[in-house]
């Protein structure tokens, strides 16, 4: 009843094929369609997704820009970047007026946002422009060992210390060190007034090889400048680098040459002084003066012990002295057999 359909005559009927054909480009179709409306579902939310988060602006060069070039060259523009890629040295396009007078310090190439490590930005303009008011530039000679061994870096700060003479009415002759100014900003060393970055070419080679300066330029207030002045004719001044995010507390005001080792001076103001003279029965009769230690309350004031005085003394204070007096009596009845 039923008859085997016979495959190579359907192959060769041109109905079958059309079938085929449109049921091809259907399915096709379909596809097409629905990748292309994911497509657009897509690009619809990146579009949204910009308008909601603005992006910064920020100064690129049209070309390849080369290391001395004038940022009023005419060869920089704005480009709108991401917020989540934007470093916070980049120079912003509301800034870039401010900048025009600088000069590039390494080259930069075409479409790479511009950064203020690219830039000269103090040497562009004069340099007493840097200068708040009310602050004044100071500079002084420094040797390698107030320079850091040459270390020491514009943007800096270091505390700056006094050495010379005691003046204290009644002190005795010697040294003294006391704190002049603290926290102070290095501006220039030498003639640089720029910041030295990581990679640069100077540091790159060796840290033997870095430039040698004579002299540093610091920003102090205007009252404080004549005392930096005269405090170098009085003695000689000393920079002492420090951390710039440092708050650990003050430093040292001032110290003397007493203050250099205090432990010699509580052991010496610890000590047992006595003092005796006369004959040998008379030596314990003359202890003028007995200064004993305090283990609890530290206090090490001279005690004064005289002989007949009618104020009783400690029983430790009394061993000692008789002790010390026994002693001087056998050496001074020693001396006398020796004599006869």
């Amino acid at each position: 009843m039923f008859r085997k359909i016979k495959f190579h005559s359907l192959l060769g009927n041109a109905w079958f094929l059309l079938l085929v054909a449109v049921l091809t480009a259907g399915a096709l179709t379909w596809f097409v369609y629905r990748y292309l409306g994911e497509r657009e579902a897509h690009v619809r939310a990146e579009v949204t997704g910009k308008l909601t988060q603005r992006g910064v602006e920020v100064v690129v060069p049209r070309r390849d820009v080369a290391a001395g070039t004038s940022l009023s060259s005419g060869d920089f523009v704005s480009r709108e970047i991401a917020a989540d890629l934007v470093y916070d040295d980049m120079v912003r396009v509301d800034s870039f007026d401010s900048l025009r007078s600088a000069k590039l310090v390494r080259a930069v190439m075409h479409g790479r946002p511009l950064r203020m490590s690219d830039i000269d930005a103090l040497r562009g303009r004069d340099f007493s422009d840097m200068l708040p008011a009310g602050q004044r530039a100071l500079t002084l000679e420094v040797d390698a060992v107030n320079s850091t061994a040459s270390m020491l870096r514009p943007g800096n700060r270091v505390d700056i210390y006094w050495v010379g003479a005691q003046a204290e009415p009644g002190a005795s002759d010697g040294k003294a060190v006391r704190l002049l100014l603290p926290d102070v900003l290095v501006l220039a060393t030498g003639q640089s007034v720029k910041p030295r970055n990581a990679g640069d070419a100077d540091e790159t080679r060796s840290m033997g090889n870095a430039s040698r300066y004579d002299t540093v330029t610091m920003q102090v207030p205007a009252a404080d400048a004549p005392r930096v002045v005269l405090a170098q004719k009085m003695g000689t001044l000393r920079l002492i680098l420090m951390n710039a995010d440092d708050n650990a507390g003050a430093p040292p005001v001032a110290l003397t040459e007493s203050d250099v080792f205090p432990a010699e001076r509580v052991a010496k103001q610890a000590s047992v002084e006595v003092i005796a003279g006369g004959g040998a029965g008379a030596a314990a009769a003359n202890v003028a003066q007995v200064a004993p230690m305090s283990s609890a309350s530290g206090d090490a004031q001279p005690r004064e012990v005289k002989a007949g005085a009618s104020e009783p003394a400690s029983a430790s204070l009394f061993e000692s002295a008789a002790a010390i007096a026994k002693q001087l009596q056998q050496r001074d009845t020693y001396r006398v057999s020796g004599q006869n």
